[in-house]
């Protein structure tokens, strides 16, 4: 028996512990973890479980909604977004062809990063959409801004005939770094990307590398075939002398200006653009701006502003425009298809623009409305600039270097405003404890920022990160190098967005239409109150025709009633005189306080000789009460009236 239960027992607990070794292993199952990158900083990590399985519903910028799975890699991000201030989804785009959603654009602090999400699920880039890849638990999720794999080339300029070396290298999300990549196909080509004019082509050996010589001077484009050529490196043969009159380098610890522009020229897209996006475009028109009035970089630059491409739909967008249009000379107003300010003035609440949880917005506001006739009376101007000044931590910040340098720039074109002064000595201050030994001030964008609201010209630090094409962060993708470069290059010449901008004029036109505006709202004031008052007197007179109406009216019945009752009077008369003949009226008397008085001689005769018997005199007491009760009297003859007739 004893050996029986031991049994029992044992099983007993085996059961347990293969229970909880079930639910540990079904809670391990029921979570993933997802690690979040930008710019090779981590800048989220989450664990959670997974949600209940069903649908939830996603948004794009347009206002389309559409269901998709709530254990999608996108769907899990989103609820990971509601709860962290670490980042923020700014723009969802639905395909309606593909039907699915693109992560376009996700805010990071004050930047917004768009058109480069990348999502890796334990190990493995999947081929479908963030909203289509369904998670069952346990899995790593990698989202990071930026490209899997890149082109690094030994040079990115040589002599027609000569060779280089094009290396194809893939991005290891987990430690911020670069490994090379190999069976893969490196391809030289001219050209669109999606119609290349395919010049070699080479399968990478063991080390990712393959050597190519190019005899025809020319530019052209260099990157991996299975990728679809994106992103591309460009290699320029035998490039032409590029001399615009800027400044040269003076030293080899200088930031070389001239060759950093020659960077820009060599990789600028046949119809002016730069890369893919509008911000690189934005910031190359100010950097370009900020180097020589012309150049034909610049010049190609501006055309294509002029043909009002696509600068994106958030407030920072048209705010970041409206700055690239002045800087090339271009009105905001109405040198495009669109009102760049009347799209950031369309945003301003009445005490800031765009969203009240943002500063950045704001302080892009006043640089170019600033430099487009306004001025500090205005309120836009005024509610601003006491909104950025609200945000001013105690060390003098606002959160940090590059928010900071982008405050004391804005703040600087209104110095006379209360405060101001201050804040920018305390901005500064705190700029000047954040640089390095080294001259930096944590990388290279931060670092211009800083120049630029410290009016610093030099430094060895924007030096030491120029590669020998005159570009900086050799070995980034080229797009985060062309953005870089265009930092740089402004902080470099010790210029200021604000001192790089062109000055315009608010249109007359939009002034009138304000005065317009302010007098018709003024008379509509006025007509409303004439037809107030005009209102009211028509009901006066309408109550004072009332009035004699009711008096009238009540004149009327009284004259009626009165007819009525002689009418009755007469008939009653009548009818009394045909009988007084054959009565005596010896015996009558008259009432009066309660007492009997025998009628006199001469009062009998009188009667009789007025053919009245004492049935009429009753009747013309009570005729007499009632002509008296509807004149008013009613009130007090009543009581008489009853008195009389119950003697009668």
């Amino acid at each position: 028996m004893k050996t029986k239960n031991k049994i029992l027992k044992s099983v007993f607990f085996l059961l347990i512990l293969f229970g909880l070794g079930v639910a540990g292993s079904a809670y391990a199952v029921g979570e993933v973890t997802f690690f979040l990158r930008y710019q090779g900083n981590p800048f989220h990590q989450a664990t959670l479980g997974l949600p209940a399985a069903g649908t939830i519903s996603l948004t794009d910028v347009n206002g389309v909604v559409q269901q998709v799975n709530s254990r999608s890699v996108l769907a899990v991000l989103s609820k990971i977004d509601e709860t962290s201030n670490a980042f923020a989804i700014s723009k969802l785009v639905y395909f309606n062809d593909f039907s699915a959603f693109y992560l376009q654009c996700m805010k990071i602090g004050g930047v917004e990063a768009c058109d480069n999400w990348q999502y890796v699920v334990d190990a493995t880039y999947p081929s479908i959409g963030m909203d289509s890849y369904v998670l069952s638990g346990g899995e790593q999720v990698h989202i990071y801004f930026g490209t899997p794999h890149q082109v690094v080339l030994s040079a990115n300029a040589i002599t027609a005939g000569g060779s280089f070396t094009a290396k194809a290298q893939e991005y290891r999300y987990q430690d911020d770094t670069w490994g090379f990549l190999t069976g893969v196909t490196i391809d030289v080509f001219q050209g669109n990307s999606w119609d290349p004019t395919v010049i070699a082509t080479k399968v990478v050996d063991a080390n990712g590398e393959a050597v190519f010589a190019v005899s025809n001077p020319g530019t052209y484009s260099i990157a991996v075939k299975e990728d679809f050529y994106s992103p591309a490196v460009l290699l320029t043969v035998n490039p032409p002398s590029y001399s615009f009159g800027g400044p040269t380098q003076q030293t080899p610890e200088d930031f070389d200006v001239e060759k950093a522009v020659q960077f820009l020229a060599f990789n600028q897209n046949e119809d002016g653009s730069f890369g893919t996006g509008a911000m690189l475009i934005d910031w190359a028109a100010l950097t370009l701006a900020a180097y020589v009035k012309e150049t034909p970089v610049r010049e190609k630059l501006k055309e294509y502003l002029l043909t009002s491409p696509d600068s994106g739909m958030l407030l920072t967008d048209y705010e970041r425009r409206a700055m690239a249009l002045m800087a090339l000379g271009i009105s905001p107003y109405g040198g495009t298809k669109t009102n760049y300010i009347a799209k950031i003035v369309d945003e301003f609440d009445g005490t800031q623009f765009g969203n009240p949880d943002l500063i950045n917005d704001d302080i892009f506001a006043l640089l170019p409305l600033l430099k487009a006739g306004y001025i500090v009376q205005d309120k836009e101007i005024a509610s601003s600039v006491s909104f950025i000044l609200s945000w001013q931590r105690p060390d003098g910040s606002w959160g940090g270097v590059d928010m900071t340098a982008a405050a004391v720039q804005a703040l600087s074109l209104v110095p006379s405003f209360p405060n101001v002064l201050d804040a920018l000595e305390k901005a500064r201050q705190y700029l000047k404890n954040q640089q390095e030994p080294s001259e930096s001030f944590g990388n290279v964008y931060s670092t211009s920022w800083a120049m630029q609201a410290l009016e610093i010209k030099e430094s060895s630090y924007l030096a030491s990160r120029q590669a020998e094409d005159g570009g900086l962060e050799a070995g980034d993708i080229l797009a985060n190098r062309i953005w870089a470069t265009s930092y740089a290059i402004p902080a470099a010449l010790g210029k200021s967005w604000g001192s790089v901008l062109t000055q315009f004029e608010k249109p007359l036109l939009s002034q009138i239409e304000k005065e317009v505006i302010r007098i018709s709202q003024e008379i509509a004031v006025l007509r409303t109150q004439v037809l107030a008052f005009v209102t009211l007197r028509h009901i006066e007179q309408e109550l004072d025709r009332i009035a004699l109406e009711t008096k009238a009216v009540q004149i009327g019945i009284v004259q009626f009633k009165i007819q009525q009752i002689a009418q009755s009077f007469d008939a009653a008369q009548d009818k009394l005189v045909e009988q007084a003949p054959s009565q005596d009226l010896s015996g009558i008397t008259l009432v009066q306080e309660d007492k009997t008085t025998p009628l006199t001689a001469e009062a009998r005769e009188a009667v009789g000789a007025q053919g009245l018997s004492p049935q009429l005199i009753i009747l013309l007491v009570v005729i007499g009460g009632a002509v008296f009760a509807f004149s008013g009297g009613m009130n007090s003859v009543l009581p008489l009236l009853r008195k009389a007739l119950s003697r009668v």
